[in-house]
């Protein structure tokens, strides 16, 4: 169930960023990130940094 729940967010994530709300998509793809750190043993170890580099695109000025 954890894995609709991401990708379904991940679609959220790719309309607010078509529609220009980058910070919300940025936020969004966070909580996909957490998702996937909170089922460690689901998914490869780096399956998280896919999302890592809309966050940073998205929104260049957070940190972590």
């Amino acid at each position: 169930m954890w894995r609709s729940m991401a990708n379904g967010h991940d679609r959220l994530d790719m309309v607010c960023e078509a529609r220009g709300d980058h910070r919300l998509a940025a936020d969004d793809y966070r909580k996909v990130i957490a998702m996937i750190r909170t089922r460690p043993d689901d998914d490869d170890p780096d399956f998280d940094a896919i999302y890592q580099e809309p966050v940073r695109k998205l929104d260049p000025t957070a940190t972590g």
